[in-house]
């Protein structure tokens, strides 16, 4: 049973880090997941994402059907500050 747990947390870990390897690669913060970054937008939109995002917004409604409200629980307040996109 001890194996399972370390696996599923080294898979867990993989996933968030492929997360924020993507951000990264879009210009977003390195250290920030693309769900986090979501969930701001979503916040943003007073609890909808613009359809001037229209990636975001599917990216966002096929998580929200996987997780429910997943992107706003996401949101990593302190992350953020090296997104080259606001620059």
């Amino acid at each position: 049973m001890k194996s399972f747990i370390i696996i599923k947390k080294y898979v867990l870990n993989v996933m968030i880090s492929v997360d924020q390897l993507g951000n990264a690669v879009i210009g977003g913060d390195p250290d920030e997941t693309i769900s986090s970054v979501l969930g701001k937008l979503k916040q943003a939109g007073n609890g909808s994402i613009s359809w001037a995002h229209p990636v975001s917004k599917l990216v966002d409604f096929f998580l929200e059907k996987i997780d429910k409200n997943h992107s706003t629980d996401a949101i990593e307040k302190d992350e953020g500050k090296n997104d080259l996109r606001n620059k």
